[in-house]
């Protein structure tokens, strides 16, 4: 019943709106739209030229025409609550061009604010958070009106200034952070009254609708100023601090928040290729979110990367070079069936992720046979394996299975070594053998845990046998018993362990360089020849099934729950 109320009090306020509001754009990317006594000014932050600036200490005291004319901005409102006429402090955090309002004369209560910087426009609900990086102006908000775009009137947050009806100033953003709304009325509204007018406004302006809005200092503080226009909502009182805009035309929109851009380029057995990039974070590779079998949020497998592969078209084409992604595709859907694959590249300040171009692609492709050992995952071994039968189980037929050669037993569960002498090298114990962890990339396509590794005495390895290294990712069969098993590539005969022991390779006693350690910094699939020991190389792969899976890549194969995966998804 309350929304329809909502809906038909907007409708009425619009159409009394429609017929007195005047709507002009009297400066590059700005549009007002005033008349009987309210006025709104929509900013679009990503028009050139548009900037937002807020009031530095030593410029308070001012009215909002005197404060925009000193400071050559086109449109000027006033801001935060303050003691008046002591004109000392505000309630609020306050910061105008770059430089902070001195501690005592800010910061009175914990409310919320507004920050504006490079690339960023937002609203922060809680005072006590620090400003983010790069922000150059605060201004108090006060109470909030309208939260991811709904009202929360009657009772907002509970304070009586809400309540009564005075005249008002209130700031609005848009969901995309792009638009940004002074709503300014020289009418006696309360909570709801500033909500509705400001909907309404911003319906007959024909911009976005407003994600969030706080009200401002009001009662005779209230008061709206345009270059051009003059005094729009006009008062006599000098107010500590404003928010003003710029709109010169030409210039860098500072505070425009862009989306990331990118191509997938194909979609087949051996990955997902192509490209992202955020401009607002040129040289940063930025996380993509790859979907296989539908968009995003329809429950498909999917995977969350960076696109850090570097390729040397880019260097060209955006003036960087690591922002390339390949991204393997589960091995269940290499059915021969058709699986739309989809990309979205993420925005690093988390407000437009965006379905790349190009995207989605069709996938359909064909398992190989499988070749190498079979060998019997015992009850509960997936799980104690961290196993995913749409990540890692290969479509075989009952007799490619059982024609496998059957190998022992896989161990119930990993156990992880490295020797206490310094070497490098992370063993897998396998039996009474050791396999090699060859990269950091196969810790992270089998979720190792790198906490997880034993250090064992350097003189108990060596006397252990070396066989092959252990695979690169896992990959598992299943009949249509139900009988299921992970494959290994055949096993050469065990020799005799190396002389000198665990580190006789020539690795020396510490870590080579790009080598992991038990505790690296970053567990991060990696394209560079360095491995788990930088001077043990990887013995070659079959053909067929292990040389499509070296296609593949390595990665950290897991679906993802939930949604918060995106901070926000926005439709193509």
């Amino acid at each position: 019943m309350r929304a329809l109320t909502w809906l038909l009090l907007a409708a009425t306020c619009l159409s009394s709106l429609e017929a007195r509001a005047d709507v002009v754009d009297p400066h590059p990317g700005i549009r007002v739209v005033h008349g009987g006594g309210m006025a709104m000014v929509v900013a679009d932050l990503c028009t050139a030229g548009v900037s937002v600036r807020a009031t530095k200490w030593d410029e308070r005291n001012r009215t909002a025409p005197s404060w925009a004319q000193a400071v050559d901005a086109e449109v000027a409102i006033n801001a935060d609550f303050f003691d008046f006429p002591g004109w000392s402090f505000v309630v609020g955090r306050a910061r105008g061009a770059g430089e902070d309002w001195p501690a005592g004369a800010q910061l009175k209560e914990i409310r919320t604010y507004w920050q504006f910087g490079v690339n960023q426009a937002g609203l922060v609900p809680n005072a006590a958070t620090e400003p983010g990086y790069l922000i150059t102006e605060i201004v108090g908000g006060h109470n909030i009106l309208i939260d991811e775009g709904k009202g929360l009137g009657p009772l907002y947050d509970g304070d009586a200034v809400l309540q009564g009806s005075h005249r008002r100033t209130a700031v609005g953003l848009s969901a995309d952070r792009r638009y940004l709304y002074f709503f300014v009325s020289n009418v006696a509204l309360n909570g709801d009254g500033i909500v509705w007018n400001m909907v309404s406004h911003n319906a007959a302006a024909g911009t976005p609708p407003i994600h969030w809005a706080t009200n401002m200092d009001g009662g005779g503080s209230s008061q709206l100023y345009v270059k051009g226009m003059g005094s729009v909502i006009s008062s006599t009182r000098p107010v500590n601090n404003h928010l003003g805009i710029y709109a010169k035309g030409a210039g860098e929109p500072w505070h425009c928040n862009r989306a990331p851009e990118g191509w997938l380029d194909s979609a087949d057995a051996s990955g997902a290729k192509g490209w992202a990039h955020d401009v607002d974070v040129p040289n940063d590779p930025i996380d993509v979110f790859v979907s296989f079998g539908g968009p995003v949020f329809s429950g498909a497998p999917s995977k969350k990367l960076k696109s850090a592969k570097h390729r040397d078209d880019l260097c060209t084409a955006i003036g960087s070079c690591a922002h390339g992604f390949d991204v393997a595709p589960p091995l269940s859907l290499l059915d021969g069936q058709p699986h739309p694959v989809h990309v979205y590249g993420m925005d690093e300040a988390g407000v437009t992720n965006v379905e790349l171009s190009g995207s989605p692609k069709t996938l359909q492709a064909t398992a190989p046979e499988p070749t190498g050992l079979r060998r019997a995952l015992g009850e509960g071994g997936e799980a104690a394996w961290k196993l995913d039968p749409i990540w890692h189980r290969l479509p075989a037929s009952d007799a490619a299975i059982t024609g496998l050669a059957l190998g022992t037993a896989l161990p119930a569960s990993p156990v992880l070594v490295q020797g206490d002498d310094g070497a490098p090298e992370v063993y897998l114990l396998d039996g009474t053998s050791l396999r090699h962890v060859s990269d950091p990339g196969v810790m992270d396509a089998w979720s190792f845990d790198w906490g997880s590794i034993e250090k064992r005495p350097a003189s108990e390895l060596a006397g252990l046998a070396k066989g092959n290294a252990w695979p690169a990712r896992p990959v598992m069969v299943t009949t249509t018993a139900g009988e299921s098993f992970l494959l290994d590539e055949t096993l050469p005969e065990l020799g005799p362990p190396p002389r000198g022991g665990a580190g006789a390779s020539g690795s020396g006693g510490g870590p080579s360089a790009g080598a992991p350690t038990a505790k690296p910094g970053s567990t991060t699939a990696r394209d560079d020849a360095s491995g788990c020991s930088a001077t043990s190389t990887r013995p070659g792969h079959a053909a067929g099934l292990w040389a499509l899976l070296g296609l593949l890549g390595l990665g950290a194969w897991r679906r993802p729950s939930g949604t918060d995966r995106f901070r926000r998804s926005l439709p193509r």
